[in-house]
């Protein structure tokens, strides 16, 4: 095996690159230590020690990221692929991080939709979680044991924009009301009924 290249990457440290095939970034010490140089050879037992260091490198940078916020198995494979590693080693990081339970994609979904169900519309949901990465069968799974009510939420909605409207113009826009929750992805049928009601009310008293 023969060392393609050694590219010098914004963080001052170097893509280690062999046979073609880029492996992981390395710092300078590192360079020297294992002798690494351009178009030189590299056997197998130095390969595989690298590959471990850029490994452990790998966990601890996932662990990082763990410990401030839940992310998918999509979102932690792009920032590992980020860091330029070999597709072996960012498979390797998230099969360990799953096989701990710390990275589940079910029960992501299951706790991003318990967080939002009273703020945001299932179109939102579906597309910020198929945005993340998550498969329409974890999707689906989620949103049968906890499904989301739309109308609760865009009530909720459309109560907090009238009433301020009413606080600060003295007259309630129903259009835009309707304009806003749409593009908030509830239903037309919702909203107009939102604001038939509404009407209907203010109409009556």
């Amino acid at each position: 095996m023969v060392i393609t290249a050694l590219k010098k990457s914004k963080s001052n440290r170097y893509l280690l690159v062999v046979d073609g095939k880029k492996i992981g970034l390395l710092y300078a010490s590192e360079l020297k230590k294992y002798s690494l140089q351009e178009d030189a050879e590299i056997d197998e037992n130095t390969l595989n020690e690298l590959y471990g260091i850029m490994l452990v490198r790998a966990k601890k940078y996932v662990f990082h990221l763990l410990a401030k916020r839940d992310y998918t198995i999509h979102e932690i494979r792009g920032k590992l692929e980020k860091n330029e590693l070999d597709d072996t080693l960012v498979d390797a990081a998230i099969v360990y991080f799953k096989d701990l339970g710390y990275l589940d994609d079910a029960v992501y979904a299951s706790r991003f939709i318990r967080t939002y169900s009273q703020t945001k519309s299932l179109k939102q949901i579906r597309y910020q979680l198929a945005q993340k990465g998550i498969s329409r069968e974890s999707l689906e799974d989620a949103l049968n044991e906890a499904p989301v009510n739309d109308e609760g939420s865009a009530r909720r909605h459309f109560d907090k924009k009238r009433d301020a409207m009413q606080r600060r113009y003295g007259e309630v826009d129903y259009k835009k009301i309707g304009d806003y929750l749409m593009r908030k992805g509830y239903e037309y049928a919702i909203v107009s009924e939102l604001i038939k009601e509404d009407k209907d009310k203010s109409h009556s008293t």
